[in-house]
C-alpha cells in the first residue's frame, strides 16, 4: 500500500523509470498517483500486482519541452485494474508514447484534460502513441461506462500522423454515445485502430459503436 504519488518527473532530463511489482498480491496505490515526466521524455512505469491492481491515481509517463511520452505498463493477468487515467503525452514535437494493459477487467474511472481516460496523443509536430488493451472476462469493454470493464472517456492517439490502438477484448466492444476512438492525423497520415479477441478463435466478437471509432487525416485520405 501506498500513503503518497509517486513522482520521479525531471525537469531537465528523462523521467525516472517506475517499477512496482507484487508478485503474491494486490497492488493498492490508495488513491495516489503514479508519474514519470521529463523534459527529455517520459519514463517507464511498469505496474505488476498478482492479485490486481487497485485504487490508481492517475498513471503519467508524459513529454514536456518537444519531447516524447515514455511507456507504461499495467498487468494483472486474471485480475482487475483500476486507476484514474492513462497518460503518455508528447509535446511539440514529440511523439505520444505506448501504453499496455493486460486485466481480466480494465476500469479507468475519470478523464483527463482532453476529456481522454487513455491519453497517448502526441504534439502537433509528432506522431501519436501506441495503446494496446486486453481484456479477458466475458464483460464487453465499454468505452464511456468504467462501471465493470471499460473507460470513463475515450483513447486518443493524435498528432501530425496518427498511432496505434489495439484492442482485444473477450467480451467485445461497445463505444456509448459520445465517446470516442481516435488515432487520427493532421497533415500526415492517419493511424490504424485493430479490435479483436483477447484470445484469438474464443468466440465471436461483437462490436457497438454508437459513438466515433476514427483513424484518417485532415485530407481524409489515408488511415
Amino acid at each position: 500500500e501506498f500513503c503518497t504519488d509517486i513522482n520521479t518527473s525531471s525537469a531537465t532530463g528523462v523521467g525516472g523509470p517506475i517499477t512496482i511489482v507484487a508478485n503474491g498480491g494486490v497492488v493498492d496505490l490508495e488513491g495516489n498517483s503514479v508519474i514519470a515526466s521529463g523534459a527529455g521524455g517520459g519514463g517507464n512505469i511498469t505496474i505488476y500486482g498478482n492479485g490486481g491492481i487497485q485504487n490508481g491515481g492517475d498513471i503519467i509517463s508524459s513529454g514536456t519541452n518537444n519531447s516524447s511520452g515514455g511507456t507504461i505498463d499495467l498487468r494483472a493477468p486474471g485480475q482487475d485494474i483500476v486507476v484514474n487515467t492513462i497518460q503518455a503525452l508528447g509535446n511539440g514535437t514529440g511523439n505520444g508514447g505506448t501504453v499496455t494493459t493486460v486485466s481480466s477487467n480494465l476500469r479507468v474511472v475519470d478523464c483527463d484534460s482532453n476529456f481522454l481516460s487513455i491519453d497517448v496523443n502526441a504534439g502537433s509536430g509528432g506522431t501519436g502513441g501506441h495503446v494496446s488493451v486486453t481484456t479477458t472476462s466475458n464483460n464487453p469493454f465499454i468505452v464511456g461506462d468504467s462501471s465493470v470493464n471499460g473507460l470513463e472517456c475515450g483513447i486518443g492517439a493524435n498528432g501530425q500522423n496518427g498511432g496505434l490502438i489495439q484492442l482485444g477484448n473477450n467480451g467485445g466492444l461497445v463505444v456509448n454515445t459520445g465517446s470516442s476512438i481516435t488515432a487520427n492525423g493532421t497533415t500526415g497520415d492517419g493511424g490504424v485502430i485493430v479490435i479483436g479477441l483477447a484470445t484469438p478463435g474464443s468466440g465471436t466478437l461483437t462490436v457497438v459503436n454508437n459513438g466515433l471509432i476514427e483513424a484518417t487525416n485532415n485530407a481524409d485520405t489515408t488511415g
